[in-house]
Formats: structure tokens, C-alpha cells, sequence
């Protein structure tokens, strides 16, 4: 099943401006981030609730393709390599998986990683079981990959210098502060809270009309301005949807 088409989504930048509008703080800068937090929260609660009820994943699935870089087997972190293996791993953190709690193998946390092509899968590994790789003699050059501390790490990788990788999965937040910028399946740098916002039309419908009817209807929203001077009323009866033209 293909992915849902978000592209004539409004951006997080978009969003969050048209809801600062509503209550005349468009110009307040810690006022519209701290929306972005809400917006991001908003819409992977409402992901997971939606996840739950529907058997497929496959229509929410995105991909990335991230550089890599080498990993110094005498670097300190928090695995310990042994020095006979090629290990690069993702030059930044990768977006944050959607944790299913119908999936119970750790695999199965992204739905791919391998080839930046999309169709050379590399296999999974365990971090404790990278000093008995050398002793698997069919499979000890095959390139593997294991999940750690938020980066995505590739053994047996031998190219220099070493491609980049593609990712695919299901994310809770996907255009995060990463520090890659990377926010498709083509690789290039973006500016991530300029893109379409990457939830279902109906979702974002659902997260925008929740953000009126419960934070900017009671005015609980942090901000630096004076509440009594901005708080403005919305009316009940007045809806924000998005138009998936």
C-alpha cells in the first residue's frame, strides 16, 4: 500500500502561525515554539491511538536517506567494537522510531535499513554478538546494522568513504531538531519545519481543532507577554480545517 500524500500539507511553520493568529501572538517567538512542542506531542498521541486501531502500517511509512561516517574502534562510547570489524554509523540521530507495542523483535523497529537505493536490505544484528561475527565464515563480511543510543551503526561497511544509508519506518517525530536536517528520501539538507508536515490530512485536521478547543480556548499556553492584554476569546462555534487540495 502506497504512503499517504502529505505534500500539500501545511508546514509546522504554517501551523503554527495561523494558530498564534487566532489569539493575536504571531509575533511571539517562545509563544509559537512552545505550539511547535504541542503540535509535535499532539500528533504522535494521536498516531499511536491511530496505529493501534488499524491493522496496516505500511500507508504511514517515510524514508531517509542519512550519510554515514566512520566509527573509531577507539572511540569511548557506549559499545564496545571489536577491532577486526568496518563499523560506520548515521553522521546524526535518526528520527525517532513509533515504538508498536505489537512488535516484539527488535528488528522491527524500522521497516528497513540497507542500501541508500531502497532495495538492498543489510541485516540485523545485536551489539553483544559483534565479537562473534569473525567466526561466522558466510556471513561475517555481510554488511549488518544494529540500532544504539539514537544513531542507526553499520558493520562490514568497507567503502571510503562510506555511502549513506537508507531508513524506513513508522516515526513519532519525524522532523525533530536532528542535526542532519534530513527530512526525505533524497538526502538533501532542508529546512524541516518549512516542509509539509508529514500526518495524515484527517490527523492534522483532528490535532489543529483539539489545539483550539482546549489550549488556546483557556489561554494556558506559557508566554513572556502580558495575558491580560492578549487573551482573546475563540469562539466555539469557529473551525481551523485543512484543505488537502
Amino acid at each position: 500500500m502506497p504512503a499517504i500524500d502529505t505534500s500539500t500539507n501545511p508546514s509546522l511553520n504554517e501551523i503554527v502561525s495561523s494558530l498564534a493568529a487566532r489569539v493575536n501572538k504571531q509575533h511571539d517567538v517562545a509563544f509559537m515554539d512552545e505550539l511547535k512542542h504541542i503540535v509535535n506531542y499532539k500528533r504522535s498521541a494521536a498516531l499511536y491511538v491511530w496505529m493501534l486501531k488499524l491493522p496496516l502500517r505500511d500507508f504511514l511509512m517515510q524514508s531517509f536517506v542519512i550519510p554515514t561516517e566512520r566509527v573509531s574502534t577507539s572511540d569511548p562510547c557506549e559499545v564496545e567494537f571489536p577491532t577486526d570489524c568496518y563499523i560506520v554509523r548515521t553522521v546524526c540521530p535518526v528520527p525517532d522510531p513509533f515504538r508498536d507495542p505489537r512488535l516484539t523483535m527488535s528488528y522491527e523497529i524500522f521497516e528497513y535499513v540497507g542500501h541508500a537505493s531502497g532495495y538492498m536490505p543489510y541485516g540485523y544484528l545485536t551489539p553483544e554478538t559483534l565479537g562473534y561475527m569473525k567466526y561466522r565464515p558466510y556471513t561475517s563480511d555481510v554488511k549488518k546494522w544494529f540500532y544504539s543510543n539514537g544513531y542507526i551503526y553499520i558493520v562490514n561497511e568497507k567503502d571510503d568513504p562510506p555511502p549513506p544509508i537508507m531508513v524506513r519506518g513508522v516515526f513519532s517525530d519525524p522532523i525533530g531538531d536532528k542535526a542532519c536536517n534530513i527530512c526525505d528520501d533524497t538526502g538533501a539538507v532542508c529546512t524541516p519545519d518549512s516542509g509539509p508536515y508529514p500526518v495524515p490530512p484527517e490527523l492534522l485536521d483532528a490535532i489543529i481543532e483539539d489545539i483550539l478547543r482546549t489550549e488556546l480556548a483557556s489561554g494556558e499556553i506559557p508566554t513572556e507577554q502580558n495575558e491580560e492584554k492578549d487573551t482573546i476569546k475563540v469562539d466555539t462555534t469557529e473551525q481551523v480545517v485543512h484543505q488537502n487540495l
